[in-house]
């Protein structure tokens, strides 16, 4: 997550990591508002994630806790909202492929 936020967004690590902090509150303003009201960056971070979502899955599948799985569709879930159209439909997109995925290699078994 932290390498396709700095790609999309020009960010430094700790730029991005500190997107994530507080639950992902900073991060979910702007996916739902832009990045000075562009949303070319937002656009290409749900882009490269569904590109790399089988990817994502097996990453997630090595924490027994399963906390990642919870974060990462906590942090994702404010796309929905976003004030372009195509963003939010981006987002749905992602997170529904992220679900079939988890359920093709049983993520969700005892997770949420």
């Amino acid at each position: 997550m932290l390498l396709v936020l700095c790609k999309n967004m020009e960010l430094k690590p700790k730029q991005a990591m500190s997107l994530l902090t507080n639950s992902g509150k900073y991060l979910a303003h702007i996916l739902v508002k832009g990045v000075k009201g562009q949303f070319d960056p937002v656009l290409g971070v749900f882009q490269d994630c569904y590109t790399y979502s089988e990817k994502v899955v097996a990453l997630f599948g090595l924490d027994s806790s399963k906390n990642n799985l919870r974060s990462f569709f906590t942090i994702m879930v404010p796309g929905v909202l976003s004030k372009s159209q195509e963003v939010a439909l981006w987002c749905g997109n992602l997170l529904q492929k992220l679900a079939l995925e988890s359920m093709k290699v049983n993520l969700f078994t005892d997770c949420c």
